[in-house]
């Protein structure tokens, strides 16, 4: 379930890449969050065999999963920094601060989803 949410989660963040940047520097934000999904989609199809399965992922794939967290947790730290960089040095004068804030604020909380699931046994 929890893949799930964060390849709705990359789907977001696709969004707003998408209508952040132009030119190349809209196709160097937007792949990334591309790969992202792809990577999300695998582990909630590999979370879904698993558990349908009675013997559990396989060390592999439990490792394979943990990485697409720990990038999940890197985005999300990435994200933070320029919603801070935003929100102190570049602030528009047609976005609310609070808008910043409130996307930091679900940045940390989704960064420590990610943690506890990459350091919960499995």
């Amino acid at each position: 379930l929890f893949f799930f949410m964060l390849m709705w989660r990359s789907i977001h963040h696709y969004e707003l890449a998408d209508q952040s940047f132009k030119g190349p520097l809209r196709l160097f934000m937007v792949v990334p969050t591309m790969i992202l999904f792809l990577g999300n989609m695998i582990g909630c199809v590999a979370s879904l065999m698993s558990s349908s399965s009675g013997s559990g992922a396989s060390r592999g794939a439990k490792k394979r999963m943990k990485a697409v967290l720990n990038l999940n947790k890197l985005v999300e730290l990435l994200l933070i920094f320029y919603n801070v960089m935003r929100l102190i040095f570049f602030p528009s004068k047609y976005i609310v601060r609070e808008i910043y804030v409130g996307r930091t604020l679900t940045n940390f909380l989704f960064i420590i989803q990610c943690q506890l699931f990459t350091k919960v046994t499995w």
